[in-house]
């Protein structure tokens, strides 16, 4: 009989060990276990799994996700014999793009009028939605100066997902009655009272397909809105667009995390505070392969931070977090317990501090800072920085 039991906890903890964090690996060691599990199951014979925890590890907003050890800022990996994907994982593409941009808008009021222009065009002509200014995302026009590996000049940020189709009928989310929810399979253990839910064969082989698309669409749809709000004669160039969310093999997920091999990354930060573009370097713990895939692993920003202590246990249909029960339905996305690492970054000189920190871990040189002039994003929808 194939014995599933998976004890050689490999989980990479490259994070910052700060309290949230503390009480979210020993979470991860379990998902890395199921997935374990799941790769056996799948292939017959004992497989492993691997967990990195980047330094921006955190909770994840959604309690569907946590309630299946699904945790931000950190990537999944797992050995099988077929293809194979962890549905729970709620697998989709949300990334950063930044743009040089030739003559900027002069006033906020010129920028709402822009944003205003085609959110109207995205919402009433195109088949995009408007996710910009929602949850985390935002759009900011910025400016550098100084940079050692960056021009002068303005520059459009875009953090936003394409999720036009992740909870259709052809989306990748795990919604019932959707098309592969007839081929979800489900592992347990018992001892950890969790459960993960996965697909295989030749259905996974195309839902592997579907996530590669979505990355290229995303990037697009950040074309498109960079074109319509600033206007396609003053995009001069796209500086980069980076996937944090996605697949970087057939048998990876990345969560929160950035997956690159000789291209610079965002940073980001926090609302009016500088956005970093960084150029990993190679030959670190974060420096990994992935089934054939070769990656940098690094942070897209700095996570958030629980202002007390984290436990988890686990229900059949959630959680019970930190004393209080949640159903999978629910979400901590305005939960006050959280904020952006630092918990507070109440000056200039607190900000450099936890980049270094983890700057010291997966090791990066900063080539350019971008200043924020104008950003549009949640609970400040114009403001001006």
């Amino acid at each position: 009989m194939l014995n599933l039991w998976y004890s050689d906890h490999s989980m990479e903890n490259l994070s910052l060990n700060d309290p949230t964090q503390r009480g979210v690996l020993p979470h991860l060691q379990g998902t890395e276990r199921l997935l374990a599990r799941a790769a056996s199951r799948v292939s017959g014979d004992e497989r492993s799994a691997k967990v990195w925890a980047l330094p921006d590890l955190y909770c994840s907003r959604e309690i569907e996700r946590i309630s299946k050890g699904i945790f931000s800022g950190a990537a999944y990996s797992w050995d099988a014999s077929e293809p194979m994907v962890p549905t729970d994982a709620h697998v989709h593409c949300c990334g950063v793009s930044v743009f040089k941009v030739g003559k900027p808008p002069e006033s906020v009021g010129e920028f709402a009028s822009r944003l205003q222009h085609a959110k109207d065009i995205t919402e009433n002509a195109s088949t995009y939605k408007w996710n910009v200014g929602g949850g985390n995302h935002f759009v900011i026009l910025g400016e550098s100066q100084g940079s050692p590996g960056l021009e002068d000049g303005h520059y459009a940020i875009f953090h936003s997902s394409g999720n036009e189709t992740a909870k259709a009928h052809n989306g990748l989310y795990p919604k019932a009655g959707n098309w592969y929810s007839h081929r979800i399979e489900t592992i347990e253990d018992r001892s950890l009272n969790r459960a993960i839910r996965f697909i295989r064969g030749k259905v996974a082989e195309q839902f592997i397909k579907l996530a590669h698309m979505e990355e290229t669409h995303n990037t697009l749809r950040h074309r498109y809105l960079a074109d319509l709000i600033f206007g396609d004669e003053n995009i001069d160039s796209e500086i980069l667009s980076v996937q944090h969310y996605g697949m970087p093999s057939a048998n990876s997920v990345a969560v929160g995390c950035q997956w690159v091999k000789d291209r610079i990354v965002p940073l980001l930060t926090a609302p009016g505070k500088p956005v970093y573009l960084v150029r990993p370097q190679e030959g670190g713990p974060n420096d990994v392969t992935i089934g054939n895939t070769p990656a940098l692993l690094f942070p897209h920003g700095l996570g958030r931070e629980c202002t007390e202590g984290i436990q988890i246990q686990y229900e059949q249909d959630g959680v019970i977090f930190n004393g209080q029960r949640y159903t999978e339905e629910q979400t901590l996305m305005d939960d006050p317990r959280f904020r952006i690492r630092p918990c507070e970054i109440s000056d200039e000189g607190s900000l450099p501090e936890v980049i270094q920190a983890m700057l010291r871990i997966c090791k990066g040189d900063i080539t350019g800072t971008i200043r924020q002039v104008f950003s549009y994003c949640k609970g400040n929808h114009l403001g001006v920085r």
